[in-house]
């Protein structure tokens, strides 16, 4: 089988761009499942033997993976309001450019991977986001779909989340420690209050004010939007609520509703219910993320440790990315009790 047959149907997969002939999800695994099974000598089972640097397979899933990242990240429409991607193996340019007015901070995330480069170029500032590697276990992931346990489209869906969730709690961690004392804001657009109409509405007047009178939306957990409150409540304004469980809209301003996720490995929500964003479309996005794009399997033999006395090994799928906090346009942050 040709690896790269493997590498296009696999691909077209994740994209979900299929040809015609593959009509349907599970032809499609089956016949990616058959391949896989080809390049890895007939054998429907990974082993110390076959599953190693230079095998078919091992290759291949290598290759797959930062695809498969990428996909369900930039596949996610709530971070796409915050967030500025840039994947340098797609070719992106690896630095940001801000202008003149901007301010900057750098979140020190938990892991302590992040950090910024600026270099002054003309009226503005053009820097560079330190980028460390990030890994997860995806040996046994595979081994289930070679045996026909899974299809091909939850190995995806196991890989990209295991991998993503990682990112998203360090994007999130980098929202987390913004206050009214953080440098580019103040306390006009780090609230505490008690979910008044009159309140938030201001908060969005002043972003809004700031940013050119750009429109504003409004971001938040569904219990986060729950708790908006308006005065006069329109017949189409319960159907919002009735339906989605929160106002489509405050005071004709939209609400995107951010689903919750769970911290990694527990059951603990990962966002905070009594909080709420406000950002101006089109303005600068003040989450900065830097993807390598490229990805790298190694498991104990890479950095020298003994195989285990029953001979399996641990495989760790690594890949490079950064996360920073730039603040070059005005957003709001309103927090209640």
């Amino acid at each position: 089988m040709d690896r790269n047959e493997i590498l296009t149907l696999a691909k077209d997969m994740i994209r979900g761009t299929c040809p015609a002939e593959f009509d349907n999800e599970k032809t499609n695994s089956q016949a990616l499942r058959d391949m896989f099974i080809e390049a890895n000598g007939g054998s429907k089972e990974l082993s110390i033997k076959n599953f190693y640097r230079g095998n078919a397979c091992f290759d291949i899933i290598e290759e797959l993976i930062p695809l498969i990242v990428y996909e369900g990240f930039t596949g996610n429409e709530f971070w796409m309001n915050l967030v500025e991607y840039r994947n340098i193996a797609l070719g992106d340019e690896l630095t940001f450019f801000t202008p003149d007015k901007a301010d900057f901070i750098v979140s020190d995330l938990s892991y302590g991977t992040a950090g910024i480069r600026r270099q002054r170029l003309g009226k503005g500032q053009r820097y560079t986001i330190d980028t460390s590697l990030k890994g997860i276990k995806v040996y046994d992931e595979f081994k289930r779909f070679l045996a026909g346990r899974v299809d091909f489209n939850s190995f995806v869906d196991a890989v990209a989340q295991a991998m993503l969730q990682r990112l998203y709690e360090d994007i999130y961690n980098a929202l987390k420690g913004v206050t009214e004392s953080t440098r580019g804001l103040s306390s006009t657009y780090v609230v505490n209050g008690t979910h008044t109409e009159e309140e938030l509405l201001d908060l969005c007047e002043h972003v809004s004010a700031a940013n050119n009178g750009a429109k504003v939306i409004i971001l938040g957990t569904k219990k986060a939007l729950r708790k908006l409150n308006m005065a006069t409540i329109s017949d189409s304004a319960k159907e919002d609520k009735y339906n989605m469980g929160f106002f489509g809209k405050f005071n004709g301003i939209d609400t995107v509703f951010m689903p919750q996720r769970h911290k990694a490995g527990t059951d603990t929500f990962l966002y905070d219910d009594n909080k709420l964003y406000v950002i101006a479309v089109g303005a600068d996005k003040p989450i900065k993320v830097v993807d390598a794009g490229e990805g790298y399997i190694f498991d104990q033999r890479d950095a020298g440790t003994p195989v285990t006395g029953d001979l399996t090994i641990n495989y760790t799928y690594a890949q490079e990315y950064g996360v920073a906090l730039v603040f070059a346009s005005k957003m709001g942050f309103y927090t209640t009790a």
